[in-house]
């Protein structure tokens, strides 16, 4: 691989191991211990989603069975990556509770719902058996209404669409190369700030892609046009609007400030990612073992790789400050060095750390692989609620006509190699990687 300043990605490699590691990462047997020795395989369990009205990532085994006694992973490193302290150049390498307001969170939250009775009842039973982390499997229950043409199934994972109800589905997808991983994208999540849409279909136009039309639902005629693509260990989801077949676009005014959906990216079913090694009830996370997946989620500060723990969290007004989701914190927001705390409405919940690339990961139960999600200048990432990540994205260019811009996110999934990952970021996303050159001091 070449990055787009014509350094091969060997020479890469080095200049991030020779110029920014200064700490060692988590190892994969410290990261393994927060929940490889309490996997308990779900294989042989009744199939997940049995009807219609289970159709989302909510939708879980029952937990009984998980540790209660998960073992804390915590190595004391500040980090591997020492990229904005070091670098001078980073081109050269390859209020009010908004976003997370999903399905209703904040009743469910905060009233004796489905989530306080699962929370509160939580007691968990000790499991010493250990599986190897297996993806839950895709099938008919999953209201499966399209498929991408898999040009390399053993590299390249396959996309599924799946229908959550008449205006909501799932992009689906189980990476071939990380065991333990399925995705759930929310296509698109409901939520104050975003923009409001109704499911039209899903089309399969090539190889190894995906197209969702939704209406735009304040603006008839309006369509916003979703396309997945899969590429060996990534997804990478565009988003543009385009106008229904009988307008010209001289017929209809595109506002120039409309904002962007809300797309999040889940791993409720990966019990290579989810907090304990097993999937929970909905809205059920345990607290006795959830902190363990914002141990495992990182970010690149100052410090360099960072993990969440690691950061100034800030307690979210969707539960009370006692609660436990409150200590330690569950979900937090995070804003760029380029970016200043109140400069917008921002989350209750949005931490003082800031980021010098936007990128959000999580590393592996096991230790071995990661995750890691970026996106060209977001307005905030987020760890969210549940096991699951976002990016709040903006249209590009903004000189452009509103026609004339998309949004644009990757997912990528790989080994437990952050320096082959911002060597990939770079190379996808060179823009992003000059953003930390506008620091803002947000005293």
């Amino acid at each position: 691989m070449t990055s787009l300043n014509g350094l091969p990605d060997a020479q890469i490699r080095r200049e991030w191991n020779g110029r920014i590691i200064k700490a060692a990462v988590r190892s994969p047997k410290e990261v393994g211990l927060v929940a490889s020795r309490t996997y308990r395989s779900e294989a042989a369990a009744e199939p997940i989603l049995t009807s219609a009205a289970h159709l989302s990532y909510h939708s879980r085994l029952n937990p009984a069975g998980l540790s209660a006694k998960s073992i804390q992973y915590r190595s004391g490193t500040t980090g591997a990556l020492q990229a904005a302290a070091k670098i001078g150049d980073f081109s050269v390498f390859p209020r009010e509770w908004r976003p997370m307001n999903k399905f209703s969170r904040r009743e469910v939250l905060t009233t004796g719902g489905v989530a306080a009775a699962a929370f509160l009842s939580a007691n968990g039973s000790s499991s010493n058996g250990r599986a190897d982390a297996q993806q839950t499997p895709l099938h008919h229950d999953d209201n499966v209404i399209a498929k991408s043409i898999n040009s390399d199934t053993v590299k390249v994972p396959t996309l599924y669409a799946r229908l959550h109800n008449r205006h909501i589905a799932f992009c689906s997808t189980i990476f071939p190369s990380v065991p333990g991983l399925r995705l759930d994208a929310c296509v698109y999540e409901p939520g104050d700030g975003f923009l409001k849409l109704n499911l039209m279909g899903v089309s399969v136009p090539g190889d190894n892609t995906l197209v969702y039309r939704h209406s735009v639902k304040s603006i008839p005629g309006l369509i916003h046009e979703t396309t997945f693509t899969a590429d060996t260990g990534t997804v990478e989801a565009v988003g543009r609007l385009t106008l229904d077949s009988h307008l010209k676009p001289s017929d209809l005014r595109v506002p120039e400030n409309l904002p962007t959906p809300n797309l999040c990216w889940c791993f409720q079913k990966s019990p290579n990612l989810v907090a304990g090694g097993s999937a929970s009830t909905p809205y059920g996370e345990r607290p006795n073992v959830y902190p363990t997946w914002v141990q495992r989620c990182f970010i690149f500060t100052e410090q360099g790789l960072t993990f969440l723990d690691k950061t100034q969290r800030t307690k979210t007004d969707e539960v009370p400050a006692d609660d436990p989701r409150n200590n330690p914190v569950w979900s937090q927001h995070y804003i760029g060095v380029w970016q200043k705390a109140g400069g917008e409405s921002l989350p209750v919940n949005t931490s003082h750390t800031r980021y010098v690339a936007p990128v959000i990961g999580a590393v592996s139960n096991d230790g071995k692989y990661l995750i890691g999600l970026a996106s060209e200048s977001p307005r905030y990432i987020a760890q969210a609620w549940h096991t699951c990540l976002h990016h709040v994205v903006t249209w590009s260019p903004t000189s452009s006509p509103p026609l004339e811009r998309q949004w644009r996110m990757k997912l990528y999934a790989m080994q437990n190699e952050p320096v082959v990952l911002m060597a990939r970021v770079a190379s996808d996303f060179p823009s992003s990687m000059r953003l930390r050159d506008h620091v803002i001091d947000n005293q």
